[in-house]
């Protein structure tokens, strides 16, 4: 099923309220509810019976996405998803030598950018995923991680991955205030 929902195509007035409800019933129209003057379908991803709102974000702090995805998603209920970081420096756009230690702090450098560019901090970080080349790696992240964020640490998971030349990639989720 494709579902996507912009914030844009849910703005107020009768070309955009129009357009919107044409999307919106192009889905499964059957059972339904109004949100906001529009027949919003049942399957359609909601928060307290709205349309749920996201906003792409992104940063020239912080590497380009790579792909077809958005550097951080911000949410109506004001959460900051992260997509992967890895350890490119954003300025000259290539992969950082140096071995474990320099990959992860260029990440978490990375990370902090896009979060704090996006008016979140660290401190307020929910989650981490950790995606390492090597989970030999692992003493050696959670140093370096303690020193990015502040107790009480995150919820976090470390996966080991074939990540390349790639030692390690995080993404996280932030509540923004």
């Amino acid at each position: 099923m494709r579902v996507r929902i912009y914030k844009q195509s849910c703005t107020k007035g009768p070309a955009s309220n129009a357009f919107a409800e044409m999307w919106y019933n192009s889905f499964i129209p059957s059972s339904s509810f109004q949100a906001d003057g529009l027949n919003v379908p049942a399957h359609i991803p909601t928060v307290n019976k709205e349309p749920l709102m996201r906003d792409q974000f992104q940063t020239a702090h912080a590497p380009s996405p790579r792909g077809p995805y958005s550097q951080a998603i911000i949410t109506q209920g004001r959460q900051l998803w992260v997509s992967g970081q890895i350890p490119v420096d954003p300025q000259t756009g290539q992969l950082v030598e140096g071995g474990f230690e320099a990959q992860a702090h260029q990440v978490f450098r990375n990370v902090k950018a896009v979060v704090e560019n996006a008016g979140g901090s660290l401190a307020s970080t929910i989650k981490a995923q950790v995606y390492l080349h090597d989970l030999r790696d692992r003493a050696a992240l959670n140093a370096i991680f303690a020193q990015y964020f502040p107790l009480p640490y995150p919820a976090r998971t470390t996966i080991q991955s074939n990540l390349g030349e790639v030692l390690i990639e995080v993404d996280v989720v932030v509540a923004l205030e």
